[in-house]
């Protein structure tokens, strides 16, 4: 920046000031009592509760929604307990099942029919052992 542009700042600058100065808000004299009085209008103000009938109704609520969450985890903890586990025999003769499916729909012969077993070779990757 140059130092007119500069000038320019500090001369609004001292506008502005001059301004805010002139033109300042004088501030309302300080209420005497002010607390004592907004206590005392709010002691005048009646309290609004809830009814009794509408304390029922949210207890009911809260019991209802308590009771549906039990019951939803009382569900999922019993159908966690009955899936079954699959070994790791099982396991590998889905996977073949579901890659020879799969090539038969796509129309490439990814496993042998003689054995049941895929090789990394036919997928297209290698596998190396970490040891090497």
């Amino acid at each position: 920046m140059s130092s007119s542009n500069l000038n320019d700042f500090d001369n609004e600058d001292r506008r502005l000031v001059a301004f805010l100065k002139q033109n300042k808000p004088i501030a309302p004299t300080p209420a005497t009592n002010l607390e004592q009085s907004i206590m005392a209008e709010i002691g005048r103000q009646p309290i609004y509760g809830l009814k009794p009938q509408q304390q029922g109704w949210r207890k009911r609520l809260i019991f209802a929604s308590g009771a549906i969450a039990a019951g939803w985890l009382a569900v999922w903890s019993v159908n966690r307990n009955f899936q079954p586990a699959i070994s790791e025999v099982d396991r590998a003769q889905i996977e073949a099942s579901l890659i020879k499916s799969w090539s038969a729909s796509v129309g490439e012969d990814l496993i042998n029919e003689d054995s049941d077993q895929i090789s990394s070779s036919d997928l297209g990757f290698e596998l190396h052992d970490a040891s090497e």
